[in-house]
């Protein structure tokens, strides 16, 4: 008797005209996720790159701050690198390089929030001074030109993780709004409390 009940259920709904064509609008909408995807994309990228502005990670903690030695470095500039554009104190900014190579990518049902930057591993995760190697530096030495030279460890000094990508709790509640608009428009979407 139940299972009568939900097929004749079923069938009204189906004979229901606005219903039915909602129906299909998200059947269509499910087929067809890449628009919500490449959304989502965008958002978790403005998520991160406002994290160099916060200097903070995802969880919302300030990241540690930058050595004296570093700071110093970031003043006058080191190797082939200037002075840092945003000031010695601002943390994962020296160029700018790595805020500008965030980017998303679509890869099927998944976004994939990212950096390309060589570096960027060792800023989300730290790393121990010397840890990739190093190069010797026959002709350059911080207090300038030396024929002696030094050998150069890459990292120069250890480096604390400062994680600049992953989710948060703020973001992912954008991204649930902009689900439950996409899925069931923003009137339905507000009512059950997709987008708060």
């Amino acid at each position: 008797m139940a299972k009568q009940a939900f097929v004749q259920f079923g069938i009204d709904i189906y004979q229901r005209p606005n219903i039915g064509t909602a129906i299909a609008q998200l059947r269509r909408r499910l087929t067809t996720v890449q628009p919500v995807l490449e959304e989502i994309g965008k958002i978790y990228v403005e998520s991160t790159k406002l994290r160099f502005e916060s200097q903070t990670d995802p969880k919302g903690r300030v990241w540690k701050y930058n050595t004296r030695q570093t700071q110093a470095k970031k003043r006058k500039g080191f190797w082939a690198r200037g002075p840092a554009i945003e000031g010695a104190n601002k943390r994962l900014i020296w160029t700018g390089r790595l805020r500008k190579s965030i980017h998303y990518r679509v890869g099927g049902n998944t976004v994939y929030v990212m950096s390309d930057a060589p570096y960027a591993p060792l800023q989300q995760f730290g790393a121990t001074a010397g840890m990739y190697g190093g190069f010797w530096n026959a002709m350059y030495m911080e207090s300038g030109w030396n024929e002696r030279g030094a050998f150069q460890p890459i990292p120069w000094a250890e480096v604390p993780p400062r994680p600049f990508l992953g989710p948060n709790l703020k973001t992912n509640e954008k991204v649930l709004g902009v689900l439950g608009d996409y899925l069931l428009g923003n009137k339905v979407a507000r009512k059950l409390g997709f987008n708060e």
